[in-house]
């Protein structure tokens, strides 16, 4: 016999009441009844005998000052055997009043195929985990954080944005976490996406001046930046590295018969997180045509 999967508390400390809520649990041919149980301390009661599994609710109204005495509650399956299941889930009251859920940490926000901006984040440890709800705004600030996405799977920890303009734009992303009772985490560190612009100038100098943005949001900060360039029909390869407090590059070793490069930023993370990177769009420049 299996007790519920979890029970979601309600209290009321000016009350001194806690509801409790379940929701259906399976049954077989041997099922016969569940038990709700309060302990506080070594003291164990029975609140109630349940004689169905469809769920249920239950207000314990001898519960004063929920906050500084520990009142947990479990929820225990016989059969008609008379043999007891092991308790099931328990939950308490100091938990989830002077714990709330904890956050997840969103690892990078980096650029995919030019198009679309792809967030990761850590996998939540929340036991009785709902969902990830991924909030997005502007570096600038000039719109607030909105919700985009809401994933159910507790593995589900990596998103990818595709409504936006990873040309133009340094979009930032949060995570909360959220249980099955609905109580939500505060929302995870930002990260946001690298945007890469130059300049290009022609005769009788000829050279691209490179500058993009720095990725502020790892605790470690960034150990430095890699330039990496191609030509219409290659492959991206570095071209320069650069340290962490540098944000732009003169690129004048230009081969004057392609004319056109394409240019991209990549950022590493510092020793001590979790060897992350995070790329930027790719920005095209072109040599100035001459006229003879």
């Amino acid at each position: 016999v299996e007790p519920p999967t979890e029970i979601c508390l309600m209290i009321n400390e000016t009350r001194g009441e806690v509801t409790l809520e379940w929701p259906p649990s399976p049954t077989h041919a041997y099922w016969k009844h569940l038990i709700l149980y309060k302990q506080t301390g070594s003291n164990r009661v029975v609140l109630d005998t349940l004689r169905n599994a469809n769920g249920g609710r239950f207000t314990d109204r001898n519960a004063a000052d929920p906050r500084g005495r520990n009142y947990c509650y479990y929820i225990v399956g016989v059969n008609v055997c008379g043999v007891v299941t092991d308790r099931g889930f328990r939950t308490c009251t100091q938990k989830e009043l002077n714990s709330p859920i904890d956050s997840t940490y969103l690892i990078t926000a980096t650029v995919e195929d030019n198009r679309g901006v792809r967030t990761f984040w850590l996998q939540s440890q929340e036991q009785d985990f709902g969902s990830y709800e991924l909030f997005r705004s502007t570096r600038d600030g000039k719109e607030p954080y909105s919700l985009i996405a809401t994933l159910t799977s507790r593995s589900d920890t990596t998103y990818l944005d595709m409504d936006v303009d990873v040309q133009t734009t340094s979009y930032c992303y949060k995570v909360r976490v959220l249980d099955r009772c609905g109580h939500v985490s505060v929302k995870s560190n930002r990260g946001c996406n690298i945007v890469l612009g130059g300049t290009a100038t022609g005769k009788p100098l000829y050279y691209f001046d490179l500058n993009w943005q720095d990725y502020d949001h790892w605790p470690a900060g960034v150990s430095g930046y890699t330039l990496e360039r191609r030509v219409d029909t290659g492959v991206l390869r570095p071209i320069v590295a650069v340290n962490q407090t540098v944000f732009d590059y003169r690129d004048n070793r230009l081969d004057y018969d392609w004319g056109g490069y394409f240019y991209r930023i990549r950022a590493f993370e510092a020793p001590g997180g979790y060897n992350a990177t995070s790329l930027s769009n790719e920005f095209y420049l072109f040599q100035p045509p001459e006229l003879y």
